[in-house]
């Protein structure tokens, strides 16, 4: 923007997915899959 301000904008999207187990058998499966949103704005004095 200028010498001093600044802005950062992003987005991300993050896909992890896993199985449950308990006692070696699997009874789940999970997944979660967030889209992140970041605004930044930044002064340097």
């Amino acid at each position: 923007m200028s010498d001093r301000w600044s802005v950062n904008f992003d987005v991300k999207k993050v896909q992890r997915r896993s199985d449950v187990f308990i006692s070696g058998t699997k009874v789940s499966a999970v997944k979660v899959d967030p889209l992140m949103v970041g605004l930044v704005v930044g002064y340097r004095f």
